[in-house]
């Protein structure tokens, strides 16, 4: 499992995503981290949640055809939502990611894609850990900075065992996306108590 979550503001599309993939106890595999959002175009991106093969073979696919990119999103949505049904029917439904499909611009919109269904979030969505968007979305600040801190406190917290790892932030505004810095600091401060002395040349230096 997984969580990512979008949100769309002031004209801006957010994505917020964890790197975790996890497996089950019964699987005994070690968990390890990947990149969930992925660049299809400038202005287009694809998150995936779930069966992380699976999802990068989707990915992979599109990007070596021409004719997704001439696709209107919501018809790229609906075929999607085909290539995770017949993944679904073929291998099984634990098997079939799932995805969020953003595209920034004048009209930013993001689709989420199961095996079951494909459908436009106009303000937010979700793909993963339901219990963990739902705590997301339960911020006092219903807004793109209030969302965010949620999410990187429920990523960092470890309160799901299976999201986890870093913070990821993606930011669509008309120009296209880019993902944004974070600055994680775990250096000290400085002790403000402890003063030097002047150290003239030659001489041994020393503490006060």
């Amino acid at each position: 499992m997984t969580l990512i979550v979008s949100y769309i503001e002031d004209g801006e599309v957010y994505l917020y995503s964890d790197t975790l993939v996890s497996f089950s106890k019964q699987q005994g595999k070690p968990g390890f981290h990947v990149l969930k959002i992925l660049m299809l175009s400038p202005t287009l991106v694809i998150a995936f949640s779930g069966a992380y093969r699976q999802a990068l073979e989707v990915f992979f696919d599109l990007i070596k055809q021409e004719s997704p990119p001439q696709l209107s999103v919501g018809d790229l949505a609906h075929l999607l939502h085909l290539r995770c049904a017949s993944i679904s029917e073929e291998l099984g439904r634990e098997v079939s990611p799932d995805f969020l499909l953003a595209q920034s611009g004048p009209e930013p919109i993001v689709y989420r894609i199961t095996d079951q269904e494909f459908k436009a979030c106009p303000q937010h969505g979700w793909i993963g850990n339901g219990e963990a968007a739902a705590k997301v979305f339960r911020a006092p600040e219903r807004n793109r900075t209030g969302i965010g801190r949620a999410m990187r406190a429920t990523v960092f917290n470890a309160e799901f065992d299976d999201v986890g790892g870093h913070f990821v932030e993606a930011r669509g505004t008309t120009k296209g996306f880019r993902f944004v810095p974070k600055l994680c600091s775990g250096q000290p401060i400085p002790d403000t108590t402890l003063s030097f002395s002047s150290v003239t040349a030659g001489a041994n230096p020393s503490l006060n």
